[in-house]
């Protein structure tokens, strides 16, 4: 539980990370560890990966011209 807290996900969703690979653990009996600078890496590569997908859709709207182009959703505009 500690893990998933630090990670800002649901434990059943950690557990699916845990299972699919996705992240290192061992297991102690019936419950599965995860090593501290095993979460702190996939943690990294984690928000690593977020910032660079920000950053492309940021270039995309550049490139779009669309950047600070602010877009209301339908109705907003009567208010």
């Amino acid at each position: 539980q500690r893990a998933a807290n630090m990670l800002g996900v649901s434990r059943p969703f950690l557990v699916r990370l845990l299972e699919e690979g996705k992240l290192a653990f061992h297991r102690t009996g019936s419950h599965r560890r995860v090593y501290l600078a095993d979460l702190i890496a996939f943690k990294e590569r984690r928000d690593r990966g977020r910032r660079d997908a920000i950053r492309e859709l940021a270039r995309e709207d550049v490139r779009a011209g669309t950047y600070d182009i602010v877009i209301l959703p339908e109705g907003a505009q009567d208010e």
